[in-house]
């Protein structure tokens, strides 16, 4: 709820110094976070997975002796 209250804020302000509505700005600021909330686990989550894969190919490779 807090987070949303940000970005409407931040949203208004940006879109009233663009000369536009302040209160679309303030429905995309809130939209935004919303998105946020969602993507950014996910993005967490394939970078853990990248991670893992790297280390896990990297102890199943063949030595080169």
């Amino acid at each position: 709820m807090i987070g949303s209250l940000i970005g409407a804020l931040i949203g208004e302000d940006i879109a009233e110094s663009d000369g536009d509505s302040g209160a679309v700005g303030a429905l995309l600021g809130v939209a935004t976070v919303a998105v946020a909330k969602k993507i950014i686990p996910l993005a967490l989550l394939g970078v853990g997975l990248m991670v893992a894969k790297h280390y896990y190919d990297k102890a199943t490779a063949p030595s080169a002796e």
